[in-house]
Parts: structure tokens; sequence; C-alpha cells
């Protein structure tokens, strides 16, 4: 919304102008993941090839790869794990802002006023669904009766990640499947904009102005 009018009078002519906007928006994401893509052997059967083993403390000593030889021949690539995730975002914000100006007679002065502020909420609610793969000892493979699929190239295109089939007591009743953890993010800010500002143009003769 905008509203402006001028006004002519006997001392000059006064102009006002009022402005209001409000905006809302409101969104939501929906993603999934592959986690920790990594080169294993064609077999399946062992963990993942690193150039620095990865544990929960961090980085490892070297091993013997090196630029040379990795990734290693014959080996594919595989995901360890998968997730998903969705994002709620909302966003409010209103806005005014208010201009007055002067002007003389003569038009040798004209001073402008101008008033904005912006205030707005943000907020945002995260939930994921993560595979855990902190654990280099642990490693997906084939869940039963499936099978993957890989491309020309070795790269994972297909297939039912599970691993410790049969484990009773790493999964419920040995029914197999990838360790997961669930996150809920929550963020929720508030912020304001305040402007003032004010100018002055005025011709004291023909050869000296003024602006501030």
């Amino acid at each position: 919304m905008l509203v402006s009018d001028t006004f002519e009078t006997g001392v000059g002519s006064f102009g006002v102008q009022l402005g209001y906007a409000r905006s809302e928006l409101i969104s939501r994401t929906d993603a999934s993941q592959l986690t920790d893509p990594c080169y294993r052997a064609a077999s399946l059967n062992g963990p993942c090839f690193r150039v620095s083993p990865v544990t929960s403390a961090g980085f490892g000593n070297g091993t013997q790869f090196n630029s040379g030889n990795f990734p290693p021949a014959e080996s594919v690539l595989v995901p360890k794990g998968a997730g998903v995730r969705t994002i709620r975002l909302e966003r409010d914000r209103e806005a005014f802002s208010a201009v007055a100006q002067y002007e003389s007679p003569n038009q040798d002065f004209l001073v402008t006023f101008e008033w904005l502020r912006s205030e707005t909420t943000f907020g945002a609610d995260e939930y994921s669904a993560l595979a855990q793969v902190n654990d280099d000892g642990l490693f997906p493979v084939p869940a039963a009766g499936n099978t993957w699929q890989f491309d020309s190239k070795g790269v994972f295109q297909k297939g039912v990640l599970s691993q410790r089939i049969g484990d009773a007591y790493s999964n419920p009743f040995g029914r197999s499947g990838i360790p997961l953890e669930t996150l809920r993010l929550q963020r929720e800010t508030a912020s304001t904009t305040e402007d003032f500002s004010v100018d002055i143009d005025w011709n004291i003769t023909d050869r000296l102005r003024v602006n501030f």
C-alpha cells in the first residue's frame, strides 16, 4: 500500500508519502541423501578402502594407498547409508515507510525526511533420519533376497542396504537394516531494521550551493 499527496501553500509546497508492505513466506523442502560413498571390494565382504582410516576419534594413520593405486583395481563405489530430511520455513515481514518533503516557493531550498522500519520473524524446523556411519568396522551388504546393481564404472545404482543380518543384539529380532539416528533442529529469529535520513539542498546564490 502506498499513499502520497502534495500541498501547495503560500510558504512553499509540501509532500507526504506513506507506505506499508507485508509478506508471508511458507515453504517446505524434502530431501534424500546417500551417506559416505566409499570404495570396497567387488565381493562386498569387507569395509571401505581408505587412504586414511576414519574413526569417531578422527583420521588415523595412513595406509598403503596413494595417488598411484587408489582407488584399487576392480573395486566398486558403494554408500554406507542413506537418510531423509524435511525442512519447514516460515518468514513474516512487515515494513513501514514515511517520507515528508518541503520546497520553498522559489525552489532554491529543498528538504526531504525519510523513515523506514522493517520487522521480520523467521522460524525453521528440520526433521531428519540419518544412517550412522561412524564405525568403519561395520559396512552394508545386500539385504536378504536383494542384488545390488552397478553401472559400467562400478558405481552403485540400486539396491537395499543392510548389515549384521541375523544379529538379534544389533537390530530388532535380527531383521537387519541400517542403524539410524533421528534429529530435530529448531531455529527462531526476530530482527528489526530502522533507518532515518534527511537530505537538504540549498541554492544560497547562483554560485554557492549546499547539499547535506
